[in-house]
């Protein structure tokens, strides 16, 4: 879908929302006016209502400091696993999981691949970069450990990885583009 130049990225994330919200609106109105005789054409004919109004106000009017990335969803947590192991590691992984309070626009993503014998190996990835992979023996206690170690390892991994993106974005290493 093509829109115009003036139109940031943000909007572009929103317009799927928008038309679902006329699309149900106008269901609503063809119900209403199915009920009451009218045809369906006199509800298309509507003035929109004003919520989708202000919504596309607060989208025009967006202040240029905010970016298109702080509208995705912080912190999702995906269960890719197959085995009962795989989902029991993935429940310990997400009961003790609690974000860094400075991380923000990454989603955790943990991954099962089958091994020899009964076990397997998990995988864990935060924004599709592997960060942890180990094997899983199909034993409880085994399994709620790895859990719980990999809870800190990703939680140091998200400290960190916030630290430097601090750091490279500060000033002195931003440059003028003069060369």
């Amino acid at each position: 879908m093509k829109l115009p130049p003036g139109v940031c990225l943000m909007s572009k994330r929103l317009i799927p929302l928008l038309c679902f919200c006329l699309l149900a609106l106008s269901a609503s109105a063809q119900q209403q006016n199915a009920a009451s005789g009218s045809k369906a054409e006199d509800s298309l004919q509507q003035e929109v209502p004003e919520f989708l109004k202000k919504i596309l106000e607060d989208i025009e009017g967006e202040n240029s400091n905010s970016s298109a990335l702080d509208l995705e969803i912080d912190g999702l947590v995906v269960d890719a696993t197959v085995t009962k192991a795989g989902r029991d590691f993935y429940q310990v992984f997400y009961n003790n999981w609690q974000a860094p309070p400075n991380a923000r626009n990454f989603s955790i993503e943990i991954k099962e691949k089958p091994s020899r014998g009964l076990g397997t190996l998990v995988s864990v990835e935060v924004n599709d970069r592997q960060v942890i992979e180990m094997p899983l023996q199909p034993r409880y206690d085994i399994i709620e450990a790895q859990a719980e170690q990999a809870v800190r390892s990703i939680y140091s991994y998200l400290q960190n990885y916030e630290q430097i993106q601090q750091q490279l974005s500060g000033d002195d290493l931003s440059g003028s583009g003069i060369y």
